[in-house]
């Protein structure tokens, strides 16, 4: 959703989507929903068939010569409008590709994770906008904001890392399920979650405080506990407060590296 905000679609441009796994999907229907026409490229077909069963027009890069073509051909040779990065590659294709694609002052932004050796005249000429997603939004890695409850004002800065959600839901079915890094962070903001009960994900949220536990593989627990937190508007708020007071107790990074620290000296 923020990436979409960076690249400020309007109703008739067309977006290409580079990657389309679980956020590319996201990507290509917040986009399809303001109004856009969405091309998409994957090199995984089932992830293409799901996508043109949601009215994307996505190609799979196994079966095409050169997917700028593509985008120009779709964009009736102007070029697109924006290109939204949803990939993880180390190559910097993908970003090359983009600018090859876009219109003079097209949009590219990005979402995932791929190289970053540009090339200047790529830009340059087309006079493009680059921009790469900083995870949840403004305010993220932000001591001030984090770390203090610092908000910035609702006039200036109208989406936060916080206003850019209202809950943040963990539905993981796998018992390897590590320390929830994520669940933390998103608490930090003040964000309630909604958690499946495996591995660390429970270790970190006050169950009926600072968000909701359901078992795994249990749709309509995961659907009710959702429903709730999004109708019930001061449990959210309750739970919002509850959240950043339970990481800035729990989970401080000096005082957490400070105990490791006094571990390893201990054991050594």
């Amino acid at each position: 959703m923020r990436g979409v905000r960076l690249a400020q679609p309007t109703i008739g441009e067309t977006f290409v989507v580079i990657g389309l796994g679980l956020i590319g999907q996201l990507t290509t229907q917040i986009l399809i929903a303001n109004g856009c026409k969405v091309i998409g490229f994957d090199l995984n077909p089932k992830r293409v068939k799901l996508s043109q069963k949601f009215g994307v027009k996505a190609f799979n890069l196994n079966d095409i010569d050169d997917p700028v073509e593509v985008a120009m051909s779709c964009s009736g040779d102007k070029g697109v409008d924006g290109v939204l990065i949803t990939a993880f590659t180390k190559s910097s294709e993908p970003i090359y590709q983009a600018a090859q694609m876009c219109r003079k002052r097209g949009r590219i932004i990005l979402v995932g994770v791929t190289g970053l050796k540009l090339t200047r005249a790529d830009f340059y000429e087309k006079e493009l906008i680059f921009q790469v997603l900083c995870s949840c939004g403004p305010g993220r890695y932000d001591e001030s904001y984090e770390n203090k409850g610092n908000d910035y004002p609702f006039g200036f800065v109208r989406w936060t890392a916080k206003r850019n959600f209202d809950i943040s839901v963990f539905p993981s079915i796998l018992e390897s399920e590590s320390f929830g890094v994520a669940a933390v962070e998103t608490q930090a903001c003040g964000i309630p979650v909604v958690v499946s009960n495996v591995g660390g994900l429970p270790e970190v949220v006050r169950n009926g405080k600072t968000g909701i536990v359901v078992p795994p593989r249990d749709i309509n627990g995961l659907k009710n506990a959702i429903i709730d937190l999004m109708l019930n508007i001061e449990k959210r708020k309750r739970y919002s407060i509850n959240s950043r007071e339970h990481v800035l107790h729990n989970y401080n990074w000096k005082e957490n590296a400070k105990i490791m620290e006094d571990l390893y000296l201990e054991f050594n």
